[in-house]
């Protein structure tokens, strides 16, 4: 049996009050600590600025968005020193028409000059 894949629509209803402020918080929070910003074929891939409270806050971002965005795939990733692309890294993407959505997330919500390229149609 196949289940019908989530429809791409934020739903925050999933979340209490007090847990949509929490992850607002949280997400203002994080993509002001992000470095650099890949696009991949799926959605976007995002460096963190390592600090105490990084990986803390992306856990608590991701429990949260999880909950009220369910057709969207979560990864946090720690890269070796090293490598080309070495560091933290956020990844955020799902299915056709996710990077759409997430552009105009990230556009709002990243520091100036990290603004997301335009997906492609």
């Amino acid at each position: 049996m196949t289940h019908a894949p989530p429809p791409i629509a934020c739903d925050l209803s999933r979340l209490s009050a007090d847990e949509r402020a929490t992850l607002m918080t949280c997400a203002r929070a994080l993509l002001g600590e992000v470095e650099a910003l890949h696009e991949t074929e799926s959605g976007y891939r995002l460096r963190l600025r390592e600090g105490p409270q990084t990986i803390a806050r992306a856990t608590s971002f991701i429990a949260l968005d999880r909950r009220c965005c369910p057709f969207l795939r979560h990864a946090l990733v720690s890269e070796p020193a090293g490598r080309e692309r070495a560091g933290l890294w956020l990844e955020l993407a799902g299915p056709e028409g996710v990077k759409s959505m997430l552009h105009g997330e990230l556009a709002a919500l990243l520091p100036a000059g990290l603004a997301p390229p335009v997906p492609a149609p």
